[in-house]
C-alpha cells in the first residue's frame, strides 16, 4: 500500500546549539554555550563528526531534537512541517582527525 504522507523536504531548518562539555572536579560535567548559537543548516552534524570553531577542534557526542508544538511561529497551523526545529549539540574538546599524523619525510609535494 502506498504512503499517503507528504515526502519530507529540505525545507526545515535545523538551529543547532553548540554546547561545549568539560568535567567537572567533583564529578559530571560543565556545559558551556559555544556563541554561533542557532546556526541554521538542513544538514547537522552527526555523533561523532569534528567541528573547528575559531577556538578549536571538537567532537559531536551527543544530540537532543526540540521539536517545536504545532500553532508556534516554528510550525504555524497548516503548515505540514515545521519550519524549524532546534538541535543541542553536546561538543567535547577534541584534537581532531589529524592529530596522529606522523611527519613527513623530505619535502611535501
Amino acid at each position: 500500500m502506498p504512503d499517503s504522507r507528504p515526502a519530507m523536504t529540505h525545507s526545515t531548518l535545523i538551529g543547532c546549539v553548540f554546547m561545549v562539555r568539560t568535567p567537572a572536579a567533583g564529578g559530571g560535567y560543565h556545559y558551556n554555550q559555544i556563541e554561533t548559537t542557532g546556526y541554521p543548516t538542513v544538514h547537522p552534524p552527526s555523533v561523532g563528526d569534528f567541528i573547528t570553531h575559531e577556538d578549536g577542534v571538537y567532537r559531536v557526542v551527543a544530540r537532543q531534537w526540540h521539536l517545536p508544538d504545532s500553532g508556534t511561529a516554528s510550525w504555524p497551523y497548516g503548515d505540514i512541517l515545521p519550519r524549524e526545529v532546534m538541535l543541542d549539540l553536546v561538543l567535547e574538546p577534541d584534537d581532531g582527525p589529524y592529530a596522529d599524523e606522523a611527519p613527513y619525510a623530505g619535502t611535501r609535494a
